[in-house]
């Protein structure tokens, strides 16, 4: 592994990291900061974990794919809409397909009330997300849903009458060899605390009773483990799961989405897996759908997509793994703070600044920020040299560039509306 990282800052400038490649050499581990053994939070890669017990319980024709949730539902069903009530089916909710609301969840402090499913579902207290309803027409488009995937978790819940947390040690975790995967709360130095910026979140850590949608435990081996798992369950009959249900994992429901999992065209090879952000974590799992490839890829800070999909790049090219590297960050020799940061004037006089706070040396973790005329900062998550996201809320910030690559205004857009900022002079 060391020729992955010959080009890289050193490791102690991040607050810590760690990776498993699995190639034709077998599996390789390497950790900064922390040790192998060091659990993170998998954040949204919790996801096709739940994909994949749901899939066993559909081979066991305890339920179907293509059922209407609310037949499975007793705790808490989906309610109507201005007196419509959907069929929403369980391949809408592992594909993103089911039109439910609420994108991500921002987790519980250490010193919050941790609420119930269906209190999470209603966004009743001590809930402090939005309550789940469908806002559109099911199986039409790709929406994604954390929500769906607490609605999932009840519905596992009610169908086998126990906690979802022993239905997936046992469903999951155990055939694919994820021996150090949980939803406990880890204790001491088995768990890296969150980071925001260079600052450790106070408790350690956010809690996510979202258990399907964003609460799991492990190392980058168990998420090497578990897309190994399913690859040969899609290739071959095994004990896991019948070969045409991995394979339907595998296969697109809507545009880029199978059930579970993201899939990923290349030119060179077909690859699949999933990304996760939590409360200061970050973290990638991807494998090639044919071959020995896989790898994944977990921090314990808040501006950590950049540094996971550099690492799968050069991971990719270090192992021989066949892909395409993606055009990325022409101006990489610009300064970021020096291309983007600065102030951006509204229409309505307000005033965007763009910022990065000097925290760390790496350029993986400086955490970018906006604010607007004086609110509180928002972390922003950089997907390219033109598009940030603001990692808490559903807001996409896209840059407008001079030839030189230097930001000279923005549009922010969320929930289907846009506003535009130029940059000004005193910027």
């Amino acid at each position: 592994m060391a020729a992955v990282f010959a080009d890289r800052n050193e490791p102690a400038t991040l607050p810590s990291a760690s990776i498993a490649v699995l190639d034709d050499n077998g599996l390789t581990q390497k950790s900064f900061n922390s040790s192998p053994n060091t659990k993170f939070q998998a954040a949204s890669i919790s996801k096709p974990v739940a994909a994949l017990a749901t899939l066993r319980l559909v081979a066991e024709d305890i339920i179907g794919l293509d059922d209407d949730v609310n037949e499975h539902l007793k705790s808490w069903r989906i309610p109507e809409t201005h007196g419509y009530q959907a069929r929403i089916t369980i391949r809408q909710l592992l594909s993103h397909s089911s039109a439910l609301t609420v994108h991500g969840l921002p987790g519980y402090a250490h010193d919050q009330p941790i609420p119930t499913l269906p209190q999470i579902l209603d966004g009743a207290p001590p809930a402090n997300s939005p309550a789940v309803r469908l806002d559109g027409i099911p199986g039409l488009t790709f929406r994604y849903s954390g929500g769906g995937y607490v609605v999932l978790q009840q519905l596992l819940e009610d169908v086998t009458a126990g906690p979802y947390a022993a239905l997936v040690e046992e469903l999951v975790f155990k055939p694919c060899n994820m021996t150090g995967a949980t939803f406990d709360q880890p204790h001491g130095d088995t768990a890296a605390t969150s980071h925001i910026g260079a600052t450790p979140t106070v408790g350690g850590w956010h809690r996510y009773p979202e258990q399907a949608a964003a609460g799991m435990w492990c190392t980058p081996t168990d998420l090497v483990n578990l897309l190994a798992s399913i690859r040969e369950a899609a290739d071959r009959e095994t004990a896991l799961l019948p070969s045409d249900l991995a394979t339907e994992m595998l296969t697109p429901v809507v545009p880029g989405m199978g059930l579970g999992m993201f899939l990923f065209p290349d030119a060179a090879m077909e690859h699949f897996g999933h990304t996760g952000g939590n409360h200061g974590y970050g973290c990638i799992a991807l494998a090639a759908r044919h071959g020995v490839h896989a790898t994944a890829v977990m921090t314990n800070g808040d501006d950590a997509a950049v540094f996971c999909r550099d690492m799968t790049d050069t991971i990719m090219d270090v192992t021989g793994w066949p892909h395409t590297r993606p055009q990325r960050d022409k101006n990489k020799s610009v300064d970021w703070s020096e291309r983007y940061g600065g102030r951006y004037r509204l229409p309505s006089g307000d005033v965007v600044t763009i910022g990065q706070t000097e925290t760390h040396t790496s350029e993986f973790f400086a955490p970018r920020h906006l604010s607007v005329s004086g609110q509180p900062p928002l972390p922003l998550e950089v997907v390219n040299e033109r598009l940030c996201r603001v990692i808490p809320l559903r807001t996409d910030v896209v840059f407008d560039l001079a030839d030189d690559g230097t930001a000279i205004g923005l549009t922010i857009r969320q929930r289907g509306e846009e506003v535009k900022a130029d940059r000004v002079d005193d910027a």
